[in-house]
């Protein structure tokens, strides 16, 4: 039988969703690609038992599914996660939400900004560090799916779960990429999957933007408060690739 590829999309638009675009829409046709979008997906640690699982030519399930979610399907699966810097990616999201609609913001945070919080890029990271619905799905949500939790989760804290998170990184079905190598890594993809035509980006690169580090001191250290556990996720997810180097 066909291996699967399970794309785990950590955060939800962030360089895993990135590689999707860019590339493996050029590797397999659309019949071939399933995105788990359902909010039901984002609650729950495994496949939704009664559901039929994705058959005939589907050869890749992408999305914000943790590790653990599609064990026990009959197809053998490759999971595949790419991390990058937490902090640089909340940003990235703050200067998006800054540039959205309202219906967009208040899908992604909530809640709508004042003006005062969205005077600015420091204000409105500020904003969006204090929203509920930004800390249960985003803060954190690299590490809570690694480790096997939804992403939609109360109970333990996502330092709670670093331990059972980098458990998971020795998983040997799991390839691992890197934000900054993302060409290189979707060609070893390709490689091991044995696609045909070779990748092609079907995306162009987006123009550089700033990180944390445009940010000012106060904010700065908030945010890198609230993304520790993630931090930390992507420094032994940088480790294991070293080692498997």
């Amino acid at each position: 039988m066909a291996r699967r590829l399970i794309l785990h999309c950590l955060p939800p638009d962030g360089p895993g969703c990135v590689l999707q675009r860019r590339f493996l829409d050029a590797a397999l046709p659309q019949r071939a690609r399933v995105e788990l979008s359902d909010p039901m997906h984002q609650s729950r640690s495994r496949w939704p038992e009664g559901l039929p699982e994705p058959l005939g030519p589907v050869r890749l399930l992408h999305g914000p599914t943790p590790f653990g979610y599609f064990d026990g399907l009959s197809a053998p699966v490759l999971h595949v996660m790419v991390l990058g810097d937490p902090a640089d990616a909340f940003v990235r999201f703050a200067q998006r939400l800054m540039l959205a609609d309202a219906q967009e913001v208040r899908a992604a945070a909530g809640a709508w900004p004042d003006e005062a919080a969205a005077a600015d890029l420091d204000s409105m990271v500020d904003w969006l560090l204090d929203q509920s619905l930004v800390r249960r799905t985003r803060l954190g949500a690299a590490t809570r799916l690694t480790a096997g939790a939804p992403l939609i989760s109360g109970g333990a804290e996502a330092a709670e779960m670093l331990p059972a998170a980098r458990a998971n990184l020795s998983r040997v079905n799991l390839l691992i990429g890197l934000e900054g190598r993302l060409d290189a890594f979707a060609q070893d993809l390709s490689e091991v999957m044995g696609w045909t035509p070779p990748f092609q980006e079907v995306e162009p690169k987006a123009a550089a933007s700033p990180g944390a580090e445009a940010l000012g001191a106060s904010v700065r250290a908030r945010l890198a408060a609230a993304t520790a556990a993630d931090r930390a996720l992507l420094g032994a997810a940088e480790e294991a690739v070293r080692e498997d180097a």
